[in-house]
């Protein structure tokens, strides 16, 4: 990506991102109308499995190819892409031991391992080519491949009956609608890397280059496990109806993370990696998406607090809970907008071990908390258990990151104070 343009590259993504993610809601009434919260609470648990391994499929390889030498960047491709054909056959391993144990066993268990495995490796693919997009200035392509998925997947749930085994068909839909992704990268874009430009020496000779890219292995699974791991103790202890009502709430609250601020990551991912000593060129843009967003999301929780009680009397009485759940993930979902796309500030200093040892910490409070509370209270008291952790975690992250690229601490501030007051406005006890 141009390391001269992020504010423009950001803009393409977020209007493309935007019709993206409008498809995505528009998704969500007929899922209402086509499944129950088990078969949703099921499907949850199982393309979770899928996502998490497929985020973390190539080891991070992929992103060298952005950065990196461009004699560096054949042998990155296809050693990444070993790496993710690897980590789905580990997938459905995974999912053909583990899913017995949380769900009911069915005679299809081998489908479901199967296509959730390819779900995998498609997520792992549809990454790599996006880092191939990114060093070739190409956001076009990006912006096209999430379109083209959302498009599928909602003609898909729309016009394809339900059948007998209802989590199948979801997890085929989804299957296909994730290979359809892939088109636009390699039907638009000639100059993919022939496999005669790969240097097997460099696996070895290069080794201190790629391991500095393995190093945010751990912190990316850990990110992903904070929330999506919480789907496995809530259908432990709370069952498969109350996952997915939490699910679908889910995916609404955290509309806005896959929007802003996966645009925002995408776009100043060279910006970051380039980053010099002194940050100078994007202190202005931190302190405007900081400050100027956690405004915008103040007023859109009074937003949200106002019409949750219209919005619910739409639902399916059988989806009445999952209204209320997606006001108290307001508030966790909002600050992670406002950080999520920063955390390759510590890849970009060398502090990978840092972010790493703040992951961890934060993850391991969490789960204790949650372990010791999931027994005694509601779902609504778990969420709001987690949201709090998740926001007391963030003003201190916030608070580390803005020491670290030497910025005074009122947009930590800021922060600070307007999530606390959200927090107010949306938690239940």
């Amino acid at each position: 990506m141009s390391n001269s343009s992020p504010v423009k590259a950001f803009f393409l993504l977020f209007r493309t991102g935007l019709v993206s993610q409008a498809l995505l809601l528009l998704t969500l009434p007929v899922i209402l109308l086509k499944y129950s919260p088990a078969n949703f609470g099921e499907f949850s648990l199982l393309i979770t499995i899928g996502t998490v391994i497929g985020m973390v499929s190539s080891f991070k390889l992929e992103r060298a190819i952005v950065v990196e030498n461009e004699y560096l960047v054949a042998t990155t491709f296809y050693l990444s892409a070993g790496l993710i054909l690897i980590s789905s056959a580990f997938c459905y391993a995974t999912v053909f031991l583990v899913a017995p144990r949380l769900l009911a066993a069915t005679s299809s268990m081998w489908v479901m391992s199967l296509t959730v495995s390819a779900y995998c490796f498609l997520i792992g693919l549809v990454q790599l080519l996006v880092h191939v997009s990114m060093r070739q200035s190409r956001s076009d392509l990006i912006g096209y491949s999430d379109l083209a998925f959302s498009g599928v997947l909602l003609a898909l749930i729309i016009h394809r009956p339900v059948g007998d085994e209802p989590v199948n068909t979801l997890l085929g839909i989804y299957l296909v609608a994730k290979l359809v992704a892939t088109v636009p990268f390699l039907l638009l874009n000639r100059h993919l890397y022939h496999w005669r430009n790969v240097r097997r020496q460099l696996v070895f000779s290069e080794w201190p280059v790629f391991k500095q890219y393995l190093k945010p292995v751990a912190t990316t699974l850990l990110s992903t496990l904070q929330f999506r791991g919480i789907y496995y103790l809530l259908g432990i202890h709370f069952g498969l109806v109350a996952t997915g009502h939490v699910a679908l709430a889910h995916r609404v609250a955290y509309a806005p993370i896959n929007l802003v601020g996966t645009a925002l990551r995408r776009a100043y991912f060279s910006e970051f990696s380039r980053l010099e000593d002194n940050p100078r060129d994007i202190r202005q843009d931190i302190r405007v998406v900081l400050e100027g967003g956690t405004l915008v999301s103040l007023v859109l929780a009074l937003i949200v607090v106002y019409l949750q009680e219209r919005f619910a009397v739409l639902l399916p009485e059988n989806w009445y809970a999952a209204s209320s759940y997606i006001v108290i993930l307001y508030p966790a979902a909002s600050i992670l907008v406002m950080l999520s796309w920063l955390d390759r500030l510590y890849d970009a200093r060398g502090r990978q071990g840092t972010a790493l040892l703040y992951e961890f910490s934060y993850t391991a409070v969490l789960y204790l908390i949650l372990l010791a509370s999931a027994w005694s209270v509601s779902v609504s008291t778990f969420l709001s258990l987690y949201v709090l952790v998740t926001l007391g975690y963030n003003f201190f992250w916030s608070a580390m990151t803005m020491k670290l690229l030497q910025i005074d601490q009122r947009p930590a501030m800021v922060l600070a104070a307007g999530h606390s007051t959200i927090a107010i406005l949306c938690l239940q006890f």
